[in-house]
């Protein structure tokens, strides 16, 4: 045997006969060759038991590492994913201000991080109503924008008699103790669809809104049941689960073709209880995944909506510790000021290089009810110009009501309807609060004032009968618009009874066959006279303009009759004329021809004379 073989014998079964000689020595069996051989067998079934025991140990090493490193994976998704959900719920608390954007914080993280799409139903209310004006109104005197007053110093703080701070603290405690459940009406609510997320804008274009639908007791007809987010201001349900809407009779599907998938809606309470919207959620296939919502998706939607009530919670707060009388008195000793008569900077030096040189005559004195328009005109600009100034925090007040602050959509939808608005920019609080812009003011410094009708004067004094100054500051405590806006409506309705006036003095001067007595007229507008008992101011506030208006009409109406007539007689006198003129030329012509022709009857005989004397 050579060396390579007794190698090749050592490397591979040398250790084993070694074992396996010793083994055999050790035990010294009987038969020696059938041990040994024994034993080699065991040898070899042990050597593939230990190998395979270490492969699979190597396996289930390599498979734990492979589960630990997906246990990382899924945590750190799940880590990723709950800070991605509590920064959507973070971002929804952030919001203050408009409920619309609050509620669109919402429906984004809802798109995003659920397989469902919403849509948000503010929980609207009936259009605030307006005051009738009566003909009896029609003759009340109205109110010219008062002077500020100055506020009444703070009275100075008393020190409590005896006995008070103990009542004090007692009533503390008592104020302490829970206050019993509080009941809210919801009776005359309906459901306004005003966010949804970007899937479902078609919801907004259709101006999509339920009522309870209107119960006939005669009628022997079942009653239609009301939509399924009424059961949760009805029912007082915490929200409405529907795993699958093919089994739900009251669904309605908008093209009325039914589709497979869940419902889900919950309300956005504030902190009080009260129900102030309504998100509504589905995973209809084929926007969504026609699958019901799990206890995570609907985890994460209830943590947003409690977030938005959340919100709605702190913007309550915010303008409820904002300084509304500070702020209202602020902006209105900032309108006064502007109002006072004062030549702007500039005007004094234009004024006096428009004066005539000396030797020149002077240009006439424009009349009182020109001065007057002018005067008004003016103020309404200085006011919008104001509130221009403060559009911002305006806009916020504004924004800040799904529902319609009543006496501030009174005074708004007033400056529309007196701005030429057409009916579907004011009808409605969400219109309004839409419409709400820059223009509104700029289009009521730029007002024909005398193109305002009588209909939309009363329409505009109807909005503001029931309005108060109070209410109008407490609704927008951070701009003060609310008593802007009020003095503005105010001084807009003098320049438009002041521009009537102008326009009674410019058809006065015209032959109106004494329609009016101009003498009486202006006898009877208030104002200061001078000593010849001449108006040098008027002062219109008492004035109605339903009677300037009548007298203004009825005066327009006396001149262009009187004009009508002045051209129907001037026609008929230029057609008498024409037709004299006609006349004359049709004798004169007639008279040419006649005479021509007797002249001609005189020529022939003389002619039949002097042919025999030629011959």
């Amino acid at each position: 045997m050579g060396d390579s073989e007794a190698d090749y014998l050592r490397e591979t079964v040398g250790e084993a006969l070694a074992k396996g000689c010793l083994k055999t020595a050790l035990a010294a069996p009987s038969d020696p060759v059938e041990y040994l051989g024994t034993w080699l067998l065991k040898f070899v079934e042990n050597a593939k038991i230990k190998d395979k025991f270490g492969k699979d140990k190597a396996k289930a090493a390599e498979r734990r590492k492979g589960e630990a490193q997906e246990r990382a994976k899924v945590e750190e998704d799940a880590r990723k994913e709950k800070e991605k959900k509590d920064k959507a719920v973070e971002e929804v608390q952030k919001v203050v201000g408009d409920p619309y954007k609050i509620w669109s914080t919402v429906a984004a993280s809802v798109s995003s991080l659920t397989p469902g799409c919403c849509y948000i139903a503010n929980l609207a209310k009936p259009e605030p109503t307006e005051g009738e004006i009566t003909e009896e109104d029609l003759e009340v005197e109205e109110v010219e924008p008062e002077e500020p007053e100055e506020e009444e110093e703070e009275a100075k703080e008393e020190v409590p008699a005896e006995g008070e701070e103990e009542a004090k603290e007692e009533g503390e405690e008592e104020a302490k103790e829970e206050p019993e459940g509080v009941t809210f009406d919801y009776s005359g609510a309906f459901l306004d669809f005003v966010v949804t997320s970007k899937d479902m804008e078609y919801i907004l274009e259709k101006g999509l809104n339920f009522h309870r639908p209107i119960v006939d007791e005669e009628s022997e007809e079942e009653p239609v049941p009301s939509a399924l987010a009424f059961d949760i201001l009805d029912k007082q349900k915490d929200s409405v689960d529907i795993p699958n809407v093919l089994y739900e009779p009251r669904v309605k599907f908008l093209n009325e073709f039914p589709r497979v998938g869940a419902f889900y809606a919950l309300p956005i309470k504030s902190k009080n209880g009260e129900v102030k919207a309504i998100f509504c959620s589905d995973t209809l296939a084929p926007t969504g995944n026609g699958k019901p919502f799990n206890e995570e998706s609907k985890g994460l939607i209830k943590s947003l909506i409690d977030a938005a009530g959340q919100a709605m919670d702190s913007t309550d707060e915010y303008f409820a510790n904002c300084d509304a009388k500070a702020v209202a008195k602020a902006i209105k000793e900032e309108i006064f000021a502007a109002l006072e008569d004062k030549p702007a900077e500039g005007e004094e030096e234009a004024a006096a290089a428009e004066a005539p040189a000396e030797g020149e005559e002077a240009p006439a004195e424009p009349s009182v009810a020109v001065k007057t328009a002018a005067l008004h005109a003016k103020r309404t600009g200085k006011i919008a110009d104001i509130v221009l100034g403060k559009m911002d925090k305006a806009t916020e007040d504004i924004k800040r009501y799904s529902n319609a602050p009543t006496q501030t959509y009174g005074v708004l939808k007033a400056l529309m309807i007196l701005s030429g608005y057409d009916a579907g920019h004011y009808s409605t609080w969400k219109a309004v609060r839409k419409s709400f812009t820059n223009e509104l003011f700029e289009k009521i410094k730029g007002l024909d004032l005398g193109s305002v009708t009588l209909e939309a004067y009363t329409h505009a004094r109807a909005c503001t009968k029931l309005s108060s100054r109070e209410d109008l500051i407490a609704e927008t405590p951070v701009s003060g618009l609310g008593l802007a806006a009020k003095l503005l409506f105010e001084e807009l309705k003098l320049a438009i009874k002041a521009s009537v006036v102008e326009k009674v003095y410019d058809l006065a001067t015209c032959p109106h066959e004494d329609a009016i007595n101009f003498e009486e007229f202006v006898a009877g507008i208030p104002g200061d006279k001078d000593d010849g008992g001449a108006l040098t101011t008027m002062k219109l506030g008492s004035m109605q303009f339903k009677d300037l208006k009548e007298t203004c009409d009825k005066l327009a109406e006396a001149v262009a009759a009187v004009e009508k007539a002045a051209a129907e007689q001037a026609k008929a006198e230029a057609e008498a004329a024409a037709a004299v003129a006609a006349a004359e030329a049709k004798a004169a012509e007639e008279a040419a021809a006649a005479e021509a022709e007797g002249e001609g009857a005189e020529e022939a005989p003389a002619a039949e004379e002097e042919a025999p004397a030629a011959e």
